[in-house]
């Protein structure tokens, strides 16, 4: 379950007020500005998605290293990340009012031309911008990795969220101009993916504090 709750976590990033919306810019910036030259997108758009997952793995790890560090404290830290989990989850769900995690924040990128290790650069600096739609999901993530006692368990559980939120990203680029068209005609599904996170959020929320997540995450290692 919490597997599934991760995967779909990443997905419903991607399907968010925040990303969606502003997909043909990313999209654009991909291209080079020539949309028709679905080599150059596809390629791009494969850097992209590193660079965001090399800043998913970077921050696993930094969050990984700060469980370990208080592991004797394990059990508190544990609990606390279990709370605040669920009041990201809460958030999510518009139940808790927070200015700060209302607060959208993004990059100003201005390239005059793009290749793949500008769009890797790209991909991971734009991992780092906090806005309120991926932010309580990978904050839910990390905190989750910094209550797991192994690092391993730890990258593995990022590396499900990342596959959920590169995912659409390379079905984007591949066929960018179906999807773009698709994205546009329905845009209004952003409006329920808060609420789906939110729901999820709390589920992995209540797993951590109750330890059940690092039992469930034990059986791969």
């Amino acid at each position: 379950m919490s597997y599934i709750a991760i995967f779909l976590g990443g997905i419903l990033s991607f399907f968010s007020p925040c990303i969606l919306p502003v997909l043909p810019l990313y999209i654009g910036y991909l291209s080079g500005n020539d949309l028709e030259n679905k080599k150059t997108i596809v390629i791009n758009t494969i850097f992209f998605t590193t660079g965001i997952s090399f800043a998913f793995i970077f921050l696993a790890l930094g969050f990984s290293t700060l469980g370990q560090l208080a592991y004797e404290y394990k059990d508190i830290f544990t609990k606390i990340s279990g709370i605040l989990t669920v009041a990201l989850g809460l958030f999510q769900l518009g139940i808790i009012k927070n200015n700060l995690l209302a607060k959208e924040r993004r990059f100003d990128f201005n390239v005059k031309s793009m290749n793949p290790f500008i769009a890797f650069i790209f991909g991971f600096t734009f991992s780092f911008a906090w806005t309120p739609c991926i932010g309580p999901a990978l904050s839910g993530v990390l905190f989750a990795i910094s209550s797991i006692e192994s690092k391993t368990r730890g990258i593995f559980l990022m590396g499900i969220y990342t596959l959920g939120f590169i995912i659409p990203f390379l079905i984007t680029g591949f066929f960018s101009s179906y999807f773009l068209k698709l994205f546009k005609k329905n845009m209004k599904i952003v409006k329920y993916t808060p609420k789906i996170m939110g729901v999820l959020l709390i589920i992995l929320g209540v797993l951590i504090y109750t330890g059940k997540l690092d039992f469930i995450l034990s059986f791969i290692s």
